[in-house]
C-alpha cells in the first residue's frame, strides 16, 4: 500500500484524536508594555520650527507658543512614542496645522515602520494602548 501525504495527514489526525484528553490551551492577549530603552529618534525631530519654513504655524499660534508649548509637545510626544514597541525609529514629530484647533494643538509622530500616533495637547505624557493612540500603518 502506497502512503500519500493526504493519507499520512489523516492518520496523524486520527492518532492524535485517540490520545489522552488534553485541556484546551488558553490564548491570552499579549500585553504590550513600553520599552525599557527608547528607540532612536531622528536628529531633525527636535529642530525648532522657524518662521520662514512654517509661516502658517506661526500665523495660527504665534512665535511664543510655537517655540514654547508646541516645541515641548513635539519633543514629549516623540519621546513617548520612542518607548512604544510598535515604533522602530521616530522619524518626525509635527504639529498639524489643519487638524488642530488653536486651543488644543495636535501632534502626529511617524515611525520608520509606518506607524503613526496622534496626540492632543495634554495627552503627551500618557502611555496608553496603541489603538487608543490612533496608530496607523503597518
Amino acid at each position: 500500500m502506497r502512503l500519500t501525504a493526504k493519507t499520512a495527514l489523516f492518520a496523524a489526525l486520527a492518532l492524535g484524536a485517540c490520545g489522552p484528553e488534553r485541556e484546551p490551551q488558553r490564548t491570552e492577549r499579549a500585553i504590550v508594555s513600553p520599552r525599557e530603552v527608547p528607540v532612536d529618534i531622528d536628529e531633525n525631530v527636535f529642530e525648532p520650527y522657524d518662521r520662514a519654513g512654517y509661516p502658517r504655524t506661526y500665523a495660527i499660534w504665534g512665535a511664543e507658543r510655537v517655540l514654547g508649548e508646541i516645541q515641548s509637545l513635539r519633543e514629549a510626544t516623540a519621546r513617548t512614542v520612542a518607548m512604544r514597541p510598535e515604533c522602530d525609529r521616530v522619524m518626525i514629530s509635527e504639529v498639524s496645522d489643519r487638524a488642530s484647533p488653536p486651543e488644543a494643538p495636535q501632534v502626529f509622530v511617524d515611525c520608520e515602520n509606518g506607524n503613526r500616533w496622534r496626540f492632543t495637547a495634554g495627552e503627551e505624557g500618557e502611555s496608553r494602548p496603541p489603538d487608543e493612540l490612533n496608530v496607523y500603518g503597518g
